[in-house]
C-alpha cells in the first residue's frame, strides 16, 4: 500500500488528488495539510474532498513536520504555493519522503 500526503489538502487540486487516491487499490491517505492554522484543521479530509470519510484529518502546515513523523507517508503530493512548497520540500527531505510536484 502506498501510503499518501497531501499538501494543499482542501484547495481544488488538492481535494482533487485526494479523491483519485480513494479510487486506487493501492493507495491510501495519510495525511491532509493545510495552510498555517487552517479553519478547517480537524475535518476529515475525505469528506471535506466529496469523497467518503478517511479517518483523516486536516491539520494545518503549522504542525507540518509532526503530521508527517506521525503519518510515515511513502509519498508527498504538493499543490501548495511557491514560497510553501519549498519549506514543504525541507521538511519533507529532512525526514526522507519523496516529493512528487
Amino acid at each position: 500500500m502506498i501510503r499518501v500526503a497531501v499538501t494543499g489538502a482542501a484547495g481544488r487540486m488538492g481535494s482533487g488528488i485526494i479523491r483519485k487516491i480513494t479510487e486506487q487499490d493501492d493507495m491510501e491517505v495519510v495525511a491532509a495539510i493545510e495552510m498555517p492554522n487552517t479553519p478547517l484543521a480537524g475535518r476529515d479530509a475525505g469528506l471535506q474532498a466529496g469523497t467518503e470519510e478517511l479517518g483523516v484529518e486536516i491539520t494545518g502546515s503549522e504542525k507540518l513536520e509532526e503530521t508527517l513523523k506521525a503519518a510515515k507517508p511513502d509519498v508527498l503530493v504538493d499543490f501548495t504555493i511557491a514560497h510553501a512548497a519549498v519549506e514543504t520540500i525541507k521538511v519533507a527531505t529532512n525526514l526522507s519522503i519523496d516529493k512528487i510536484n
